[in-house]
């Protein structure tokens, strides 16, 4: 069925499609296979299960078909490098838990403005995690020792 986008809430992640039929119908991106963003008033093309759009793409872009390659999926370079540096950081060294905060921050920024259009949210949260935790086990670390020289004999 062809429609157009009232709008969307990416906090929520719910949007609304007003249908050819005159219903609206509620989606979530994850139901988005568009390579283009989502924009309020764009007309699309989906399938209404129950109330809620499904499988939405634009009404201008062609839908990729078996025997064609689908477009690449954009990650995100900051995502990317957030989860390097993450891993790096379990090591140790206090630039890599850094790098992989400040960017894993940016990034997930970055991902939630880009309208969809790019992907690697996992990774980011992976890397912020993994940084947090290298900066938690720094801290522990130094505590031990630093008690240790007080305390010990």
């Amino acid at each position: 069925m062809k429609g157009s986008v009232l709008g969307f809430d990416r906090d929520r992640d719910k949007g609304l499609i007003q249908g050819a039929d005159g219903e609206q119908y509620e989606f979530r991106q994850a139901e988005w296979i568009a390579d283009t963003g989502i924009r309020t008033n764009m007309e699309v093309e989906f399938m209404p299960v129950a109330g809620e759009a499904r499988q939405i793409c634009s009404a201008r872009e062609p839908v990729s078909s078996l025997g064609q390659e689908a477009a690449p999926i954009k990650r995100s370079p900051l995502a990317i490098i957030t989860l390097i540096c993450g891993i790096l950081s379990l090591g140790g060294g206090l630039v890599f838990q850094i790098v992989a905060i400040v960017c894993g921050h940016m990034a997930r920024s970055e991902i939630r403005k880009s309208n969809g259009t790019l992907r690697g949210d996992g990774m980011a949260i992976t890397g912020l995690i993994m940084g947090y935790l290298g900066v938690s086990v720094a801290l522990v670390t130094l505590v031990v020792v630093v008690v240790t020289m007080v305390f010990g004999s």
